[in-house]
């Protein structure tokens, strides 16, 4: 899962299996910047 929780790529069951996903780490702190608007909101 990115860190907006979308599935970044599809889900394996019932085996093992190592799983490859391609990230943007330039979306990280875009999260981190949207949590920190909606804590203040609530205390406001």
């Amino acid at each position: 899962m990115d860190p907006f929780g979308h599935y970044v790529n599809e889900s394996v069951w019932n085996k093992e299996e190592i799983i490859y996903a391609d990230i943007n780490m330039d979306q990280v702190p875009l999260n981190l910047m949207k949590k920190a608007f909606s804590f203040c909101d609530i205390l406001n």
